[in-house]
């Protein structure tokens, strides 16, 4: 039996008011990982659901294209990052559009390498998650900004 309960916040405390010690953190790292796998279980997010042959697929694919991925994940995040940097609206306009351009061109040749391609792709970008969010496009924000600000502009 854990001598732990998640409060409200969902942080973890002890059931008798103690602090956390030093000598508890094994303990509680591994609550966090049962946890973890538990919710990636339940989860339908696929990215969490891969067959280990579609896993070693995207390996793959990530290893044979390394510094194209990674200079097309560099790209992706500086363009919708520069997004936010911006004032004006017609300048946040061309800036969505430029990123979801990248975006598209990134899946593009991911999905032209074959499965390996495509699962990475989507896995990386497609099936995103964060506390809030059990599986989300990370583009998808930026393609809402710019029908805003396309819609707002059309007024």
């Amino acid at each position: 039996m854990s001598k732990f309960v998640r409060n409200s916040n969902g942080t973890w405390v002890r059931i008798d008011g103690q602090p956390i010690a030093d000598i508890d953190i094994p303990e509680l790292i591994e609550l966090g990982l049962k946890a973890a796998l538990q919710r990636e279980k339940q989860s339908t997010n696929p990215k969490y659901h891969r067959t280990p042959v579609e896993q070693k697929l995207a390996f793959e694919f990530s290893q044979m294209f390394k510094e194209q991925v990674s200079d097309y994940n560099n790209a992706i995040y500086d363009e919708v990052n520069l997004v936010r940097q911006l004032v004006s609206s017609e300048d946040k306009i061309l800036q969505c559009r430029k990123a979801i351009n990248i975006y598209k061109e990134a899946q593009t040749f991911c999905y032209s390498k074959g499965q390996g391609g495509q699962i990475y792709f989507d896995d990386m970008w497609e099936h995103c998650h964060n506390s809030k969010n059990d599986c989300f496009s990370f583009i998808q924000k930026t393609r809402d900004l710019l029908t805003k600000l396309e819609k707002g502009k059309s007024k």
